[in-house]
């Protein structure tokens, strides 16, 4: 499976318009060649050099496996256990 932005590089640094010191909006995310035996993924952005420790931004799972790209438009929403 391969993972990639059209907004940065990689290993670059994300664009400040997806940071705290922007509009802090997730930057669009594409993926493909996923294993044909896939039935959902599970997406996790954390940030390692966070100070302290790893933080973790977001975590989206149950994805479909025929999506392919999550972005500002993500329609997922987070839902609280209760």
């Amino acid at each position: 499976m391969h993972l990639q932005s059209p907004a940065f590089a990689a290993q670059q640094l994300i664009p400040p318009l997806y940071t705290c010191d922007g509009s802090d909006h997730s930057p669009p995310l594409h993926w493909h060649d996923i294993p044909p035996e896939t039935i959902s993924l599970a997406l996790i952005c954390d940030d390692p050099d966070a100070p302290g420790k790893t933080w973790v931004h977001w975590v989206i799972y149950n994805l479909r496996s025929e999506e392919r790209r999550v972005g500002k438009e993500c329609r997922y929403r987070w839902e609280p256990d209760h």
